[in-house]
């Protein structure tokens, strides 16, 4: 699987931070260059963690390919969500923007935002088919913990 070279860490840091402030969020670490460091260590350690816990190579093998097609998902995912901001911001400075316009818009980024998730839905599902129950479990609460986008974005017991 051939995946584009984009800037990752980048797009979902834009991402996180713009959801955080969607949401209220008043957090005080929001460099992005600081959560771009924080977030390649924590694919570095998930990495590790994976070559840890899976013991079988052929498994283990199929793991990183799947977090690499996650991670790439992830990366257009804050594309689209970094588009869809800066054309709302158009919209919304355009006094004679059509209401229809909106509902354009609107329509496209869910029909993007429900694609991404089933997307990721599949990933999931074939990462556990991937493990045992046991290397699952880790893996999934290394995942809650460590890629929860508040703990990426506050300091530590504020998440």
């Amino acid at each position: 699987m051939k995946l584009k070279k984009k800037p990752l860490g980048y797009l979902l840091v834009t991402t996180i931070l713009m959801t955080m402030a969607g949401c209220g969020f008043r957090g005080t670490t929001t460099d992005p260059d600081t959560l771009e460091a924080h977030f390649e260590s924590v694919r570095q350690n998930e990495r590790q963690l994976i070559s840890k816990i899976v013991e079988d190579p052929q498994r283990s093998n199929a793991l990183f390919m799947l977090l690499d097609a996650r991670d790439q998902i992830v990366s257009d995912h804050a594309e689209t969500v970094v588009a869809y901001i800066d054309n709302m911001r158009t919209l919304n400075a355009d006094y004679d923007a059509p209401r229809t316009d909106f509902e354009q818009l609107f329509a496209s980024y869910r029909a993007n935002r429900q694609t991404y998730q089933k997307d990721l839905v599949n990933i999931v599902q074939k990462m556990k088919a991937n493990t045992t129950a046991k290397e699952w479990k880790r893996l999934a609460e290394f995942q809650l913990d460590e890629l929860n986008p508040r703990r990426m974005t506050q300091p530590s017991g504020e998440a």
